[in-house]
């Protein structure tokens, strides 16, 4: 009797791990498939806008650019070669380029063709105009910079500055009125030499803006 029941009991073991086994090769399968439905989802978003423009997918450019020899290329060599194809306005010549520079690690991180660029934005409890008088009035303006003041270049009152920097690179910040007493600085410090110079001014700006929305934001400013 004791024998008859350990088999019973050894057998049902043995289903159970028949059945389970497969279940959960089954549930992994699915679930993998899932994984990389959704990863082909994210990776064909931008080509697809690509495919939309110029008829062909980025693939397709990409292997035409190796095919030229565009990896030892600079950039205005590489978008000489999209402008002899059919159907690549300049703006995607621009645009196929800078993703294949990157993608063949020709271009690093925040380098534009100029050169380098550092961007930071601050909100604020002020006015536009308040907040284009912070940058344009000499006392204010050191009260927060905490440098010399830069060469104005342009100006549009309320809107936009182009400033040129103490080491000739190039400063432009626009003015965003956000509604309920609120408005946005956005800068972007571009021509930078290299990538160090471009984490140092990211870093000046988040510190410079922050004091600017400190002085704005003080009773009586």
């Amino acid at each position: 009797m004791a024998t008859r029941k350990r088999a019973r009991t050894a057998a049902r073991k043995s289903t159970k791990r028949k059945t389970s086994r497969p279940t959960k090769r089954k549930a992994l399968a699915k679930a993998t498939k899932r994984i990389k439905a959704v990863g082909k989802r994210a990776a064909k978003f931008g080509d697809a806008a690509v495919r939309k423009a110029t008829g062909k997918p980025m693939r397709h450019w990409f292997a035409l650019l190796d095919r030229a020899g565009a990896k030892a290329m600079d950039h205005g060599a590489i978008v000489a070669i999209l402008g002899k194809a059919r159907g690549v306005s300049g703006w995607w010549q621009q645009m196929i380029t800078v993703a294949y520079e990157r993608a063949r690690g020709l271009r690093k991180k925040y380098e534009t063709t100029t050169g380098f660029t550092a961007g930071s934005s601050k909100t604020v409890a002020a006015s536009v105009d308040q907040l284009y008088d912070a940058w344009t009035d000499p006392a204010k303006q050191r009260a927060w910079l905490g440098v010399p003041a830069p060469d104005v270049r342009t100006a549009q009152p309320g809107r936009s500055l182009r400033l040129t920097w103490h080491d000739g690179s190039w400063v432009i910040v626009g003015f965003t009125d956000k509604g309920e007493g609120k408005s946005q600085v956005a800068v972007s410090h571009e021509r930078l030499a290299n990538a160090k110079s471009a984490n140092k001014y990211r870093a000046f700006w988040r510190q410079a803006l922050a004091r600017l929305q400190s002085m704005l934001e003080e009773p009586g400013i």
